[in-house]
């Protein structure tokens, strides 16, 4: 295909061929793009082409991807989560045959759902004004916008909680907008009336904490604040779990040229930016430089891009982050929550204003990549000005619509994509499968 043809200047606007271009050039920049979910993904396999079939990305990252680019019928894919072996050994000469371990895999299925967003560069006139390039200027905000919303979405999955916080940060509405189900992925089958999708799961009771004896969002005090003691405490919990996290792998993380020797135990935590100020100020400035200090000691997150230019700290062996959202309950604001004693789904009323924080290991979230690129068009301009122009198999893709005699031109960006906590069930106790959430009390900045 002759690169030449691909180019802004050449393809008049409403373009196929411009289609093509663009949507290979949003794809790119939307999935190398510098974000916080971004580098929680890890390689697709060294040699696997996405475009020939479903591939799955390394199960040690906490976002497990996996690409169904070929156009199957259907918009469920399922995602395996590779367990461990558990078998006592075979002892002297008995038969070890008969007492031989099958792999085990989790396994969990994610529905695919097609977002679109159009952009609105001006009429003919409007361009003729404007002194900058209102179509690359519809490109940068389109990207802006794709990679703000997909860590809207893994923020929601993973929380188990959309949260009350609002701003520019936020393009997923509140769950009370009667939007929402959809926007996440969890759309209404009009056949049965039931919600087909992804919803958004609150933490199992397995993998959610709070401090001191707090039962849940409604039993939560003034004084079940954030400390270093409750984050010891909660490792140690989740290290005494029937089913600990999975670690998250350090070959993979070292992609980027960050030292991991010896953090063959890795986890990550995420916290507010109220959450981290609390911890700050109680244990004292000078203190807390030293964890700040032990943590870029032992991992050099500086090498990695999409967690430089965020504060972290070590503790517990756990890697702390501040990241710039916050899933928050206002007090008497409704939240859900499983039942501590049946186990049971239920709303209930917050009892004081808390944050949510959460610590990933491997295999915590699944997401699916579905193609959202257009049909070929015959006879549209094709390589020597006949025949057909292909496009590219992606879950990205950039259409363009030139109406009213051509003074309009809409824009649309879509997204095939569906984002999905890993779940599953062992002796009967539901485990989000690598992520564990916990609560505490902010009183505010």
């Amino acid at each position: 295909m002759d690169g030449n043809l691909f180019t802004p200047s050449s393809e008049p606007l409403g373009s196929f061929r411009a289609s093509v271009y663009y949507s290979r050039f949003l794809g790119q920049q939307a999935q190398t793009a510098l974000t916080l979910r971004t580098g929680l993904v890890g390689p697709l396999p060294e040699g696997r082409d996405p475009e020939a079939g479903k591939v799955q990305t390394s199960a040690g990252m906490p976002i497990v991807q996996c690409w169904e680019l070929k156009g199957r019928k259907g918009d469920r894919v399922s995602i395996d989560m590779k367990g461990r072996f558990t078998e006592p050994p075979v002892v002297n000469d008995a038969d070890q045959l008969e007492r031989k371990e099958s792999l085990k895999y989790g396994r969990d299925e994610v529905t695919m759902t097609l977002f679109t967003h159009t952009g609105d560069p001006g009429g003919i006139m409007t361009r003729q004004r404007n002194p900058h390039d209102t179509r690359m200027d519809v490109m940068d905000a389109s990207i802006s916008w794709a990679v703000n919303f997909e860590d809207n979405l893994f923020m929601c999955h993973a929380y188990g909680a959309r949260g009350y916080q609002t701003g520019d940060q936020w393009i997923i509405p509140l769950a009370s907008d009667p939007r929402f189900q959809d926007i996440i992925g969890n759309p209404l089958d009009p056949d049965t009336g039931n919600r087909v999708g992804n919803p958004i799961l609150p933490p199992t009771r397995s993998r959610y904490y709070l401090p001191n004896d707090a039962t849940g969002l409604d039993d939560l005090a003034t004084t079940d604040v954030i400390s270093l003691d409750f984050l010891t405490r909660l490792r140690a919990r989740i290290n005494t779990s029937p089913v600990p996290l999975h670690p998250i792998s350090s070959a993979e993380l070292k992609r980027a040229g960050s030292s991991y020797e010896g953090n063959s135990n890795l986890l990550i935590g995420f916290l507010s930016e109220e959450q981290y100020i609390t911890l700050k100020t109680a244990t004292g400035a000078g203190s807390f430089s030293q964890l700040i200090a032990d943590a870029n000691s032992r991992v050099d997150f500086n090498k990695h891009p999409a967690f430089a230019d965020l504060e972290r700290f070590l503790w517990a062996g756990i890697l702390w982050f501040k990241v710039p959202r916050a899933c928050e309950f206002p007090a008497g604001s409704d939240a859900q929550q499983y039942d501590p004693s049946t186990g049971a789904l239920e709303t209930v009323t917050v009892n004081v204003r808390a944050h949510r924080g959460i610590v990933l290991g491997a295999q915590a979230l699944g997401e699916v990549l579905g193609d959202a690129s257009p049909a070929p068009k015959a006879d549209n301009g094709g390589m020597s000005g006949s025949g057909t122009t292909p496009m590219l198999r992606s879950p990205y893709s950039w259409v363009e619509d030139v109406r009213v005699g051509g003074s309009v031109l809409d824009i649309f960006l879509r997204l095939m994509k569906g984002t999905k906590k890993l779940r599953y069930t062992w002796n009967n106790v539901p485990y989000d499968n690598g992520v564990v959430a916990f609560d505490t009390y902010q009183a505010g900045l």
